[in-house]
């Protein structure tokens, strides 16, 4: 998602892992803000970071426990759906 100018609110970037593990995010080049997800390969939502900012960078953010998914999206989403860690996440297939 670097170098976009948005991310429209009702769409999530998912990045599939090969194997569980800290994956870290930084916002390099990002033009505006995000929510993070963490997934465990139970899809369950093992940690959250909101509203990651493109001034982080190069700051990055890894979860407390390790995952196997992550999910990106526009900043507020996980406020405005009350994603909470411990959620089951359905993911497609």
């Amino acid at each position: 998602m670097s170098d976009t100018p948005f991310l429209p609110e009702e769409v999530v970037k998912l990045f599939i892992f090969d194997t569980m593990g800290e994956h870290s995010i930084w916002m390099k080049d990002m033009n505006y803000a995000i929510d993070i997800i963490w997934v465990d390969n139970q899809n369950k939502i093992v940690d959250i970071k909101k509203n990651a900012t493109p001034e982080s960078y190069p700051e990055s953010f890894s979860p407390k426990t390790e995952a196997l998914y992550v999910i990106e999206t526009a900043s507020g989403f996980v406020d405005k759906h009350k994603i909470k860690i411990g959620d089951t996440v359905t993911l497609p297939e």
